[in-house]
């Protein structure tokens, strides 16, 4: 996700043999330093936050116009 220094969330995705301990040490980190991480169940190809942005941006820039 770009920018990283200013997109808050952070996707952490634990594989098949992941140690729960790992990812639980990765989320801590990631929290230490501000962000808001995310325990992934699955893995998917690609961010998931990229495949929603978007739609949030298109959200964001139809209810602006209606300001006008």
């Amino acid at each position: 996700m770009n920018p990283p220094h200013l997109v808050p969330l952070v996707e952490v995705v634990p594989g098949e043999k992941t140690d729960p301990e790992v990812v639980q040490r990765a989320v801590d980190f990631y929290t230490a330093l501000g962000k808001k991480p995310r325990v992934l169940r699955k893995e998917v190809p690609g961010f998931v936050a990229n495949r929603l942005q978007p739609r949030s941006f298109a959200r964001r820039s139809t209810s602006s116009l209606g300001a006008w």
